[in-house]
């Protein structure tokens, strides 16, 4: 069969329409490979040497164009091809080739995600890690060299001066909590926030007591009275973590 039309379609792609209106979309590359061009002789087993490149050619346009939007681990990538259909054995063969040409360097991607990560984002140490084995890479350097000492003094100071912000009306102590776990969650050590959270220094408690009793008990006192009064002020209290019998006379 001969090709009869040779067609751009974009992306480097190509349409050649064969004999007996038989088409098919192949890269630029393969047909250029083939010399692919209008009279071209093609029979079934160059036919079938075009097809298999070409799905050579599509696993790697697509790894590719992938890699342009951020740069993605071995996994990432696999991942991605699977999604796409693509055969397995032409899988391996295409990210040996683009770790080969240096499109897939987990050294780094590992360096450009850190630096992202505590640029753009509040994540701790233990999080960048964790992301990072998500991602399919196993992070072998000491965790706690990920961030200087002065980064994550700034840090941890910066993201608890926002917490005692947002939480006025609560306990010192369930503020400590909360911005414990919230910091844990953001993968910050235990034993490192423990030793911030220590030095948090508010006003007297009695009196943070004292002024949210003072506010609750004006808010409700038209509404409510006696015991009843008592238990909404308590309830309202336990919830931001007062003990209402703490400071009972």
């Amino acid at each position: 069969m001969k090709v009869e039309k040779l067609k751009k379609i974009g992306g480097c792609r190509y349409q050649l329409l064969l004999e007996k209106n038989n088409a098919i979309i192949v890269y630029e590359d393969i047909v250029i490979k083939y010399g692919l061009f209008i009279n071209k002789e093609i029979n079934y087993d160059l036919l079938r040497k075009i097809v298999l490149d070409n799905l050579y050619a599509t696993s790697y346009n697509l790894a590719l164009k992938y890699i342009n939007t951020r740069l993605r681990t071995k996994k990432e990538i696999e991942e991605y091809l699977d999604r796409k259909k693509i055969d397995d054995v032409i899988i391996k063969d295409t990210v040996d080739k683009l770790i080969i040409q240096g499109y897939i360097n987990d050294k780094k991607l590992i360096e450009a995600f850190i630096n992202d990560k505590i640029m753009l984002t509040n994540w701790g140490p233990h999080k960048i890690v964790k992301e990072l084995e998500n991602l399919g890479i196993n992070y072998e350097n000491d965790i706690n060299k990920i961030m200087s000492a002065d980064i994550l003094t700034d840090r941890i100071n910066k993201i608890i001066k926002k917490q005692l912000v947002g939480n006025k009306k609560k306990s010192l102590n369930m503020i400590k909590n909360k911005i414990l776990n919230y910091l844990i969650n953001l993968g910050y050590s235990k034993e490192l926030i423990i030793e911030y959270i220590d030095n948090i220094e508010l006003y007297d408690e009695e009196e943070r007591y004292q002024n949210e009793y003072n506010k609750l008990y004006n808010k409700y006192k038209n509404k409510y009275q006696n015991n009843e009064l008592k238990r909404i002020i308590r309830d309202k209290l336990y919830r931001r973590g007062f003990n209402y019998k703490d400071y009972e006379n």
